[in-house]
């Protein structure tokens, strides 16, 4: 979560953080400690899954992760 908090301290509260970053960190052993991390700290708005062809020359599946610095309010919304 190192990338997260270096987001968050210059974040003002209430602010919006939008990072684009494999979609792999939603189901993988290795982001977990990420994952807890954004769910106590953020408020996820929305992770937008990204078209394959997006980044020329890229195997990786990625997506948009977007949330604010203020508690969790409600469902995160996944758009494809």
């Amino acid at each position: 979560p190192n990338i997260l908090k270096r987001f968050l301290f210059g974040t003002k509260p209430k602010g919006l953080v939008k990072y684009v970053m494999p979609c792999s960190f939603t189901h993988n052993e290795n982001t977990e400690q990420f994952r807890e991390f954004a769910k106590k700290n953020l408020n996820i708005h929305s992770i937008e899954i990204l078209p394959d062809d997006v980044f020329e020359g890229i195997m990786i599946r990625t997506c948009i992760f977007i949330a604010s610095k203020e508690e969790q309010k409600g469902d995160i919304e996944i758009k494809r």
